[in-house]
């Protein structure tokens, strides 16, 4: 008498999605700090870019700062609609996962200090522009406000929890890449911390690492049956 074959268990991994939303998420915020840099190199103007700051430090005139310091904001919209277009769109599980990641981390990322403080690029764009700050604040907050919800009705479960956790882990990538910002521009010795095209080696290296990082996150995510581990089941 043979035994029946029973289809191998995988032990969940309820880590993983707060790994890999939190790395997508600095990955996010670099991208938006790119996109400043590659702006001011459009234009030929030196920089010093950190984690989290950036800095022109040739003469550039009122038109060329304007579109250093919209580049980030549009980046981050960019990255949340793109994200929202894989929830909506995509037929692969890991490509709505990584699409929901990026929706929800870049829309809670220009929220979070809307309604927190009035500083960064948003400011230079309304001393640039002249803009009211309400028209500014408003559109920011009805913009991805609309990128969340659309995001979590794609969803299976949705509570309270599983919101606060999100809300969390945004701040901590936040706060985290703060603190290495703070770090890197009190540091004017060291090899990692001498500029490398304009921008910091260590931020450089540290963007590197969290990239491979992720994509190997994103393959184990692939590999074992973790769905009853994720906060949002997609």
């Amino acid at each position: 008498m043979t035994k029946p074959t029973t289809k191998p268990t995988t032990k969940p991994r309820p880590y993983l999605f707060p790994l890999s939303y939190s790395l997508l998420g600095h990955l996010s915020l670099q991208l938006h700090e790119i996109a400043h840099y590659k702006m001011a190199r459009l234009f030929g103007l030196e920089t010093f870019f950190s984690f989290n700051r950036w800095q022109i430090l040739s003469e550039a005139n009122q038109f060329e700062r304007l579109a250093v310091s919209i580049a980030g904001p549009s980046m981050t919209f960019f990255l949340a609609l793109f994200g929202l277009v894989l929830v909506y769109r995509s037929t692969d599980v890991t490509s709505k996962r990584i699409g929901f990641m990026l929706a929800t981390f870049n829309s809670l990322m220009a929220l979070i200090p809307n309604f927190f403080s009035w500083t960064g690029d948003l400011t230079w764009i309304r001393v640039y522009t002249g803009a009211p700050e309400y028209a500014i604040r408003l559109s920011v907050v009805f913009s991805y406000l609309t990128v969340l919800l659309l995001a979590f009705r794609k969803t299976e479960k949705l509570s309270i929890v599983y919101v606060s956790t999100l809300i969390f882990l945004t701040i901590l990538v936040i706060a985290l890449n703060f603190i290495a910002d703070q770090i890197v521009w009190g540091q004017k010795t060291g090899l990692l911390f001498q500029p490398l095209f304009g921008i910091s080696a260590i931020v450089v290296l540290t963007n590197i690492l969290a990239f491979i990082a992720f994509v190997y996150v994103m393959v184990v995510y692939r590999r074992v049956e973790c769905h009853s581990a994720m906060p949002f089941r997609l």
